[in-house]
């Protein structure tokens, strides 16, 4: 069992980039796995209840550092943003094995978005990471974890494979293992999908950026074409709210 986490925005907000990042996650991997979808909510017994999430770059950008506690400090877990598209069986990722003292496997060293993929030891991370009471009432504590992880990149080691890709980076399709919608303004499903959802439902989204085409359209058509086979293997939107 490959044990997932994805860290989205609540009631529905990004409903169409995790119904397409769901159907592509089981398209592509050929072992079992479990998705746990974190965004918050209102239930003062959830994980992710009474964070405090103004900070944040995204509504969700906090929550990867409850990963190694949520799986009670045993085994590993895969880490991703919502915002990002499946393109290779995460199996290869989730077999690569971890050096001696190390928490985490992410992008290369150099690249401020390389924890938006990630996978976690989590028995190691144990002794590096704060108890989830703590981290939800400290307001920096994403800023704290990403200056930590940065400055102790000892316990951190890069992983084989393009699972990060940052809006493709100029690779073709065939070379990118998970491609990473980074920059909000572009991101696919925005302009096509969910605005004009949210748009007729009444509400905002939570980013307020102007949308605009994505520089790559050929990752944009993968997005939707992944869509509407997403659609016609019986996912749907509202499933996701």
């Amino acid at each position: 069992m490959i044990k997932i986490y994805v860290g989205t925005s609540p009631h529905g907000l990004d409903a169409e980039s995790q119904m397409v990042l769901d159907y592509s996650i089981r398209k592509h991997t050929t072992s079992e796995v479990e998705i746990t979808w974190m965004k918050t909510n209102s239930d003062p017994n959830s994980k992710f209840f009474g964070w405090i999430n103004k900070n944040w770059g995204t509504p969700f950008s906090g929550y990867r550092w409850a990963i190694p506690e949520l799986c009670d400090f045993k085994g590993k877990a895969i880490y991703m943003d919502s915002d990002v598209l499946v393109l290779s069986d995460l199996k290869l990722l989730w077999d690569q094995d971890f050096e001696q003292n190390k928490a985490i496997i992410a992008k290369g060293i150099s690249d401020p978005n390389r924890y938006c993929v990630s996978l976690w030891n989590n028995e190691y991370a144990k002794n590096f990471l704060p108890s989830i009471k703590d981290m939800r009432i400290d307001k920096f504590i994403h800023e704290k974890m990403i200056e930590f992880f940065s400055t102790n990149q000892e316990i951190v080691q890069s992983f084989n494979g393009n699972w990060n890709c940052v809006d493709g980076e100029g690779l073709p399709i065939d070379q990118i293992d998970i491609v990473h919608f980074s920059d909000m303004s572009t991101q696919p499903h925005l302009m096509k999908y969910t605005l004009p959802r949210l748009k007729s439902e009444g509400k905002s989204h939570w980013s307020r950026f102007n949308p605009v085409p994505h520089p790559r359209q050929d990752l944009q058509r993968i997005f939707d074409k992944y869509y509407q086979e997403a659609l016609e293997a019986g996912y749907r939107v509202e499933n996701y709210f």
